[in-house]
């Protein structure tokens, strides 16, 4: 059994590869331009979920700040920008872009096939 330091430090660097990967992206015909992103820290959510705790919608904008990317993955929008999301931009199309930032990323064979070995194993 690996003690909590081993632990850590393969937990750290399976972050750290889901950080590398690929951006995921998003394509916003309307305002002619693809998003990209990438995972949150729980620093983000906590920063969004203040917003979401209180009822606020604003938590959508405070969501898009975080996370969208231009393709050098570089932040589009800053805490200067939320004014004018909140009341100048299609509320619609933010809705959607956050949607699409907040799914899961298809499953691969690779992972089912990771999956059911390790649920395979738990039931031996």
């Amino acid at each position: 059994m690996s003690n909590g330091a081993e632990l850590l430090a393969r937990a750290k660097t399976h972050w750290r590869d889901k950080l590398v990967a690929p951006m995921e992206s998003v394509v916003v015909s309307e305002w002619d331009a693809t998003i990209y992103f990438k995972p949150t820290t729980l620093a983000q959510r906590n920063r969004i979920f203040k917003y979401v705790n209180d009822g606020s919608l604003e938590s959508l904008v405070e969501t898009l700040i975080i996370r969208a990317l231009d393709g050098d993955g570089k932040k589009l929008f800053n805490n200067n920008d939320k004014k004018a999301l909140m009341e100048s931009v299609d509320p619609d199309v933010i809705v959607r872009v956050i949607n699409a930032m907040n799914e899961e990323p298809e499953t691969t064979v690779e992972d089912a096939r990771k999956n059911s070995e390790a649920a395979t194993k738990k039931s031996s």
